[in-house]
């Protein structure tokens, strides 16, 4: 297995502010302090293409990936704008379709034209189960992986700052990540 990443959608999910973010951390500041625990997030096209977002690219660590969530088919002009402006962040495209909903768990984000050696596993966890449940889904998973990068990206926009921190001691327990 090449890399493995794990990543949340967005930076702003309830209780966050009160139990992961410091207090007084200004807005323009979450992405650094977010990317110095956690390798990946997903995020819209248009909020990949947030000025602000943008803004903070400077301040996050090199190996850091920016996944873009698409609900179809971006335009020549959309997706080199996002390889331009997330430069070496960018870690591909996942394309959301109806099939989404129903998927169990695995899916695949074809990457673009650009630096990649091949496509990007996705490993999308829609609700965090428990620690006993994910463990047994991870072993099961494992002799599954292949050579490619993964991300395991935990797409519940109710999500704890505590589960998805499990998900990432969990993921370095097992020697996933």
């Amino acid at each position: 297995m090449s890399k493995v990443r794990y990543a949340v959608s967005g930076l702003e999910h309830p209780g966050w502010e009160e139990q992961y973010y410091p207090e007084d951390i200004p807005d323009d500041w979450k992405l650094a302090y977010y990317s110095n625990d956690f390798p990946a997030i997903v995020m819209t096209a248009e909020q990949a293409l947030d000025d602000e977002f943008v803004d903070q690219l400077d301040d996050i660590p090199a190996g850091f990936r920016v996944y873009v969530l698409v609900n179809e088919e971006l335009g020549g002009n959309q997706r080199a704008e996002l390889e331009d402006v997330l430069g070496g962040y960018f870690g591909g495209f996942i394309v959301k379709n109806n099939d989404l909903a129903n998927l169990a768990a695995h899916i695949l984000a074809q990457p673009v034209e650009g630096p990649f050696q091949a496509p990007v596993e996705v490993v999308r966890i829609a609700k965090m189960p428990d620690l006993k449940q994910l463990k047994q889904y991870l072993l099961a998973l494992q002799s599954q992986l292949g050579q490619n990068d993964v991300l395991f990206w935990l797409d519940d926009e109710q999500v704890a700052i505590e589960s998805f921190q499990q998900l990432k001691t969990l993921l370095e327990l097992m020697a996933i990540a």
